[in-house]
C-alpha cells in the first residue's frame, strides 16, 4: 500500500488517472487519496455525505486505509473529517 501512496508523488505518473482508492467491498465505504494531500470518503449508499480531509500525510493515509480494510467504518468516521455537498 505504500508503494502505491508514493506513485502519486512520482513525476511520470498517468495524469489521467491521478487518485488511488481502496474500497471495502463489504461495507461499500471507498476511502481515495490524490496527488495533493486530499482524501476523500464515501459510500455506496448515497445517502452518506462525502467526506474530505485536506494535506494528509502518507502515514495518517496508510492508518486510515488500514482501518478501512478491516471493514471497522465507525472507527474510520471518528476520524476528523469535513462533510461536503456533492
Amino acid at each position: 500500500m505504500r508503494e502505491i501512496l508514493r506513485s502519486l508523488k512520482d513525476a511520470d505518473a498517468d495524469d489521467s488517472a491521478p487518485e488511488v482508492w481502496l474500497t471495502h467491498l463489504e461495507t461499500g465505504w471507498t476511502l481515495s487519496v490524490y496527488p495533493s494531500g486530499l482524501i476523500q470518503l464515501e459510500a455506496d449508499d448515497k445517502k452518506q455525505p462525502l467526506r474530505e480531509m485536506s494535506n494528509v500525510e502518507l502515514d495518517h493515509v496508510l492508518d486510515l486505509w488500514e482501518i478501512l480494510a478491516e471493514g471497522d467504518a465507525k472507527r474510520l468516521l471518528r476520524a476528523n473529517w469535513r462533510e461536503v455537498e456533492r
